[in-house]
């Protein structure tokens, strides 16, 4: 036997192991056929890392600065002190005052001086139509006929009765004078030539009434007949509207007339069509319009041109002369009873404010007048609206820059 003493025997290898195959590797994951790029994965997982560190440093160099739970900090208590005393500073002007034409500006339409319904006074079909709607006609001017056949019966019956009467009162009366007729008969016979002379008036009139005239001189602004139809009593026919003169119509406000007082303005008016007009203040209504509670006025045209009807106008009243207040419009404020009214300081440095009336306004300025306003006031124009009456503020001339 060969043997080694003390050591090991080694292990005998069986023969049919020779040939076996080596162990295979262990099986690969399979595919997922979900994930549509199965490459990118690994790239996602580093990426989410780096940011994960780096959120950590971030936060660490934070929390070494010192500033986790650090007061902000703050003025001392004496300056905080001193800057809630501190009075408002605002921007002051003196006053600067104007002469100008106080202006009334309010809108209105053209309007005929008259104009009037023509209805039919009698039923009958209309024979003849001399007008149609836009025409120009004179006064007097026969517009309308309608059929008088029977009117014309009618009236020579009457006046048929009318001779057959007077020749039976005349009898009458010859034969009362030579005592042959009572006066009864005579009082008889002159009741019926009256009745008969009633009967030969109405024909006339009825007659008339199939012509309808021209009441003035106008314009044809409607007309809702033809040659041919029938008309009632009452139906209207025709609407005529006298041009010459024009007139505009408006309304002025309680504080209007008030500023407009006695006075007679000179009249400006610009219509949407283009037209520049003179005219006249002719009318103001006594009382005000309940709707609107405004005065309805109204405003001759001063021309011998056609002006169309219903046209928008734009006046301008121009009153006399006035010392206004020149201000910029954001200085304008109102109190709690809806006036106007405008921030000054005093001699006191105290904010203190003062009714206005509206004289005049353009694109950049107003004019205003007051009368309460002290000679040594300054008009606040910057700062206004963070004061209160009465406060005491730190004015600065317009010049200077006001830090707000």
């Amino acid at each position: 036997m060969n043997s080694r003493t003390g050591g090991d025997t080694p292990a005998k290898t069986p023969a049919n192991t020779r040939n076996a195959k080596p162990a295979s590797a262990p099986p690969a994951p399979e595919a997922r056929f979900d994930d549509p790029h199965p490459s990118v994965r690994p790239t996602r997982r580093w990426l989410s890392i780096l940011i994960a560190l780096l959120l950590v440093t971030v936060v660490g160099l934070w929390m070494g600065s010192g500033q986790v739970g650090k007061e902000p900090e703050s003025l001392p208590e004496t300056d905080r002190a001193e800057q809630a005393l501190a009075p408002t500073r605002v921007r002051v002007d003196q006053p600067r005052y104007e002469v100008i034409n106080q202006v009334i500006e309010v809108t209105g339409k053209t309007a005929p001086n008259r104009a009037v319904r023509l209805r039919a006074a009698a039923s009958g079909t209309v024979r003849e139509l001399n007008t149609e709607e836009g025409e120009l006609v004179e006064a007097d001017a026969t517009l309308i006929r309608l059929d008088a056949a029977e009117r014309n019966s009618r009236l020579a019956e009457a006046r048929a009765l009318e001779r057959q009467e007077e020749l039976n009162f005349f009898s009458v009366e010859d034969l009362t004078r030579r005592g042959l007729a009572s006066r009864l008969e005579l009082t008889q016979a002159k009741a019926r030539l009256q009745s008969t002379r009633a009967s030969v008036k109405a024909a006339r009139e009825a007659l008339s009434d199939t012509r309808v005239t021209a009441p003035f001189a106008g314009l044809i602004t409607s007309q809702n007949i033809e040659l041919g139809d029938y008309v009632s009593p009452g139906a209207q026919m025709l609407e005529l509207a006298e041009i010459t003169p024009t007139l505009v119509t408006a309304s002025l406000s309680e504080r209007d007339l008030a500023a407009l007082g006695d006075a007679e303005p000179k009249a400006e008016i610009e219509l949407a069509t283009g037209e520049r007009l003179h005219g006249r203040l002719r009318y103001i209504a006594p009382g005000a319009d309940s709707a609107t509670n405004t005065f309805p006025v109204e405003i001759t045209l001063l021309t011998d041109q056609r002006v169309r009807l219903g046209v928008t106008a734009e006046v301008r009243l121009t009153l006399a002369p006035v010392r206004a207040l020149r201000l910029s419009p954001d200085q304008l404020e109102l109190n709690a009873r809806g006036e106007l009214v405008i921030k000054y300081v005093d001699a006191a440095d105290q904010v203190q404010q003062t009714q206005v009336d509206l004289v005049r306004t353009s694109d950049t300025a107003i004019w205003v007048k007051t009368q309460a306003l002290p000679a040594d006031a300054r008009i606040i124009t910057i700062g206004g609206g963070f004061t209160k009456v009465g406060e005491v503020v730190e004015p600065v001339n317009a010049l200077a820059r006001v830090d707000r």
